[in-house]
């Protein structure tokens, strides 16, 4: 009887490492892909010189081609889109969020110079835990200049 209460309490344990384990590695899964996504959703931006409507449709192909569906609620201030390229509107819930920070205002002989500011969301994919927990992926575009101003 003794041996096998101390067999019991030791498979616990290893039962909750493999947990830890798994949790683990299904973060650091969903963090790349998290991270994926928001470098082709920067880099399509920088492309097309700022977010447009050419710039949505070739988010929204990318994101239909990988499947990526994780969702989370924007801060304010950050427009949010669904995976169609549809607006959401500000602060609310989408599988990506956009910003524009203007950094220098337009005046007569220096363009109107600004960044992007994504935001992607990821969760840990655990039955409970993927309700609780829901972490946010940032990223900057470049600096972009508008020289069709004016």
């Amino acid at each position: 009887m003794k041996e096998s209460i101390g067999t019991s309490y030791l498979f616990q344990i290893v039962v909750v490492f493999v947990l830890l384990f798994t949790g683990y590695l299904c973060l650091s899964i969903n963090y790349a892909r998290s991270f994926a996504v928001k470098n082709n959703i920067v880099n399509n931006i920088q492309r097309e010189k700022g977010f447009n409507d050419i710039t949505r449709k070739k988010i929204s192909r990318y994101l239909s081609d990988v499947g990526f569906k994780s969702t989370g609620r924007c801060p304010d201030g950050y427009n949010a889109y669904n995976a169609d390229g549809t607006l959401q509107g500000d602060g609310k819930t989408g599988i990506y969020c956009v910003k524009k920070v203007i950094t220098a205002p337009y005046q007569k002989d220096i363009p109107q110079v600004s960044y992007y500011r994504v935001v992607v969301f990821y969760k840990l994919d655990l039955p409970i835990f993927s309700a609780v927990f829901r972490f946010k992926n940032f990223g900057d575009t470049y600096l972009i200049g508008d020289l069709n101003q004016g």
